[in-house]
């Protein structure tokens, strides 16, 4: 018994996986509404622009305490609504022996740790001494393949025979 294909549409309705599941939209992941004490992290997709200062410390938890929210534009003529978001900022943490520790913060609500000066530092080093090592090699490969000079063999050519 062959099972036939189902046409590909458009559908308004979610589709559903069992009887009481259904798959969730992109644009329904959930929105955090109000700060409580013990929130936990900010997660979904959130908006890069809000509409009031209050929206978006709300929904953004006052940036995940990372970070402020700052008037990004403002409205004009042709715009009817302001544009607010977060503006990270980083944070220096004093460690033992006298030294500071900074991280760095991005993302639209200032939740996720901005890793990619060290991540460009690793590669970097990597790429230079994969580069220093191998062209060190292949210095030692074309130096062995060279003949001797022959000042150098002169003494060590032994007797001649008269």
């Amino acid at each position: 018994m062959e099972t036939s294909e189902a046409i590909l549409t458009p559908s308004p309705e979610p589709s559903t996986v069992g009887e009481n599941q259904s798959i969730p939209d992109l644009e329904s992941f959930p929105h955090i509404t109000e700060k409580q004490p013990d929130m936990p992290p900010v997660l979904g997709i959130l908006p890069s622009c809000f509409q009031s200062l209050k929206e978006c410390q709300r929904t953004t938890s006052n940036c995940t305490g990372h970070g402020e929210c700052v008037l990004v534009h403002k409205a004009k003529a042709d715009q009817q609504k302001n544009c607010y978001s977060c503006s990270c900022k980083a944070a220096v943490v004093e460690v033992k022996g006298g030294g500071k520790k900074t991280t760095y913060w991005g993302g639209p609500a200032c939740q996720k740790k901005d890793v990619s000066i060290p991540f460009w530092l690793f590669v970097g080093t990597t790429l230079t001494l994969m580069f220093l090592v191998g062209s060190g090699i292949g210095m030692l490969y074309s130096m062995g393949a060279e003949e001797l000079p022959s000042v150098i063999g002169a003494g060590v050519s032994g007797p001649v025979k008269k």
